[in-house]
Order: C-alpha cells, then structure tokens, then sequence
C-alpha cells in the first residue's frame, strides 16, 4: 500500500479547512486519514498511480494551503518518501526509482504541548548525510524525502 502525507502550511489548520471545501471533502472521504503530527495529514492508496492521482484532484487545495504533499511507495523504499514531483517522474517511468536517492530533505519531530510538530528541514546529499555530522539532529523520529534535483538547493550543495 501506498501513503500520502500532506503537511499543512503554518498558517492554517490543515483538516478542518481541507474538509470545509466540498471538492476536497469528497476526494479524501474513501480513506482512514491519520494525523501524525500538528498540521499534517497521513492516508494510504492502493498505488503510487492512485496517490498521484489523489494529488492531482486535490490540487487547487494543495497549491494554497500544502507545504509538502509526499508520497511513500514501499516497492521503492520502506521507510523514506518521495516528493511529490519525484512521484510522478518514478510513475511517469522518467526516473527509475534506484536512481532517486542522491538528495534529501529531512524533517525531525519535536514533542511540544502533548503534540508533534516539526523541525525545520534539513537539505542533504546521500553523500553528506554518509560523510559529515548535520548540524540538523537527525533521529529515529526523523523522516527522509527523496527530491529531484530541480528541487535541491543549490546552496547546499557546496556545504
């Protein structure tokens, strides 16, 4: 099975607005959704195809109220997701999904109020995050996106 998380800007209250809008409401309503932590939503599909598909429905919702749509497709890893542009290349057959895992993003978790919220990512290479120490605490509550290039800063590519 396929997973979809969606973290929400920090402006806003992620679930109650996704589920003012009709649209929104009925495009997400088939599944068990989840929130792992403050301002995020988790739910699983049957396929990268279908997660793709499920983000492109929600689109017009993503692009004003989204910060990170990911995906997490365990036939390509278990445990780190891909960014939403990375799915639909991998899905699109443009990348092949061993090729994906040069750069990251990694977000941690922090325990604040009897709730989770995040860190402030951290931009790595596989390289960097093998060779150097992150001033980024990098832990077991930390989760992995895999990132195109074109998504890479290129100031952190010199670090």
């Amino acid at each position: 099975m396929t997973e979809v998380r969606l973290i929400g800007m920090g402006h806003i209250d992620l679930l109650p607005i996704l589920m003012e809008h009709e649209v929104s409401r009925n495009a997400l309503s088939p599944y068990d959704l989840a929130i792992p932590f403050e301002n995020s939503i988790d739910l699983t599909t049957i396929s990268i195809g279908a997660a793709v598909s499920l983000l492109n429905d929600l689109n017009w919702y993503l692009s004003r109220y989204v910060e990170e749509a990911l995906i997490r497709e365990p036939s390509i890893h278990k445990k780190e997701w891909l960014s939403r542009q990375l799915a639909v290349a991998i899905r699109n057959e443009k990348i092949r999904p061993r090729n994906s895992n040069k750069f990251l993003k990694i977000y941690s978790t922090i325990s604040s109020d009897n709730t989770l919220k995040l860190t402030q990512p951290a931009f790595l290479t596989r390289e960097q995050l093998a060779t150097t120490k992150s001033t980024h605490q990098v832990s077991e509550s930390s989760f992995y996106i895999r990132l195109l290039a074109t998504e890479f800063p290129e100031k952190f590519l010199s670090q």
